[in-house]
């Protein structure tokens, strides 16, 4: 088999936190051999759950799963001499450093960048931290939870076509998942792929700082631009969709996104319905006057999406070639015939319970596919195979 793209990469991973372990995961799935450095009372994230039956395992957390998988793993105290000895043993072996150690801790331990740069000057040392190693806030202690709303993401949420009807008084929406690590990981792992190309031409270190508030904010380009151009503050608010249908409107048993955004597709479309009198109305005679009347059509449209289920729905219109498609729960994601196909979910043993289903890439490589290589590390696996 052809070796992976970062086959030969040996990459040290020090850190609490998604942003670390999922930008070391990326690396791993491609190949890189990355270690896992835990403390003797193990990554936070084994604690974090979901565990099967709710029960708490250090070694059946589907959280420490999913961001560690492909890795090998060490326990070290690096507060303590001995322990500290041994990191700087892996770093001479290193070639990067993914870390999410604050600021003042990592200086404390003496891994600041400028001192790891005089020890190790071919070292390329990715730190991704919530706030970035500059600015007022870089020393703040937050969370996901923090830094999501720092980033403007859970005031903008939902967005247009969705909205609440009293911005003033209704909260600001976070996802289930923790959103802002996962971003700040991937950018993380992006620059650490654009500094190797350059630290492979001149064999120099480099430094990345990643910061997950700005990898939040990166993703609101439509609101940030609005603001900056008009002063306007989009998403949430009551706002005119500029053609309709394009929403989510419920159906037979659950949810379909209807998008319907142009003429011709329009007339399709009420074929499909059957040709009702009132799509001959001026009030919906071009897409800018079905959405000006959208409070009229509306009514009209759910009539027909409740007679439905969303998997009629979405065939019906996919076959006039509408892009209509039911809103998925997370159990149809995991058991979907389509991701079933493209091996998207690896399946990892559990000890002491059935096989856990993990996301693996978003994309295929036809000559390196990614897959799973190994398990992720049990707590202190592979102490010996690394140190000695």
């Amino acid at each position: 088999m052809t070796a992976l793209p970062l086959h030969g990469l040996r990459v040290v991973e020090l850190g609490r936190t998604c942003m670390a372990a999922y930008c070391a995961r990326l690396l791993a799935d491609a190949g890189a051999d990355v270690v896992k450095v835990e403390p003797p009372v193990g990554d936070p994230s084994r604690r974090r759950g979901p565990f099967p039956n709710d029960t708490p395992h250090p070694e059946r957390s589907g959280l420490f799963l999913l961001v560690n998988v492909n890795k090998r793993g060490v326990c070290l105290d690096v507060e303590q001499q001995e322990g500290l000895r041994a990191f700087h043993g892996l770093l001479k072996w290193a070639q990067v450093l993914v870390t999410d150690l604050p600021r003042p801790e990592a200086r404390r331990l003496g891994l600041a960048w400028r001192v790891l740069h005089r020890s190790y000057p071919h070292l390329l040392v990715t730190s991704v931290t919530y706030f970035g190693g500059s600015g007022p806030y870089r020393d703040y202690h937050a969370n996901d939870h923090v830094v999501y709303n720092m980033g403007g993401l859970a005031y903008a949420t939902p967005g247009i076509p969705d909205h609440v009807d009293d911005p003033g008084r209704e909260p600001p929406l976070r996802p289930s998942t923790p959103i802002s690590e996962f971003i700040a990981g991937a950018a993380g792992a992006t620059a650490t792929l654009l500094a190797l190309l350059a630290t492979r031409r001149d064999r120099q270190g480099r430094y990345i700082e990643v910061s997950a508030q700005e990898a939040v904010a990166s993703l609101l380009f439509r609101d940030i631009v609005a603001y900056s151009y008009l002063r306007l503050v989009t998403g949430r608010r009551p706002v005119q969709v500029a053609v309709q249908p394009n929403a989510l409107m419920p159906c037979k048993d659950g949810y379909i996104l209807l998008a319907v955004p142009y003429d011709h597709m329009w007339q399709r479309f009420v074929g499909l319905l059957g040709d009702p009198e009132w799509a001959q109305w001026d009030l919906f005679k071009d897409s800018l006057h079905r959405a000006a009347n959208w409070d009229a059509l509306y009514p009209l449209l759910l009539d027909w999406t409740m007679r439905f289920t969303g998997e009629e729905i979405m065939h019906m219109t996919q076959g006039i070639g509408i892009p209509c498609f039911r809103s998925f729960r997370v159990a149809e994601v995991v058991e979907s015939a389509h991701e079933r196909e493209r091996g998207y979910f690896w399946e990892l043993p559990v000890e002491g319970n059935r096989d856990a289903k993990v996301p693996g890439s978003p994309f295929i490589m036809s000559g390196t596919p990614f897959q799973l290589r190994r398990s992720p590390p049990r707590l202190g696996q592979h102490n010996h195979e690394v140190l000695g």
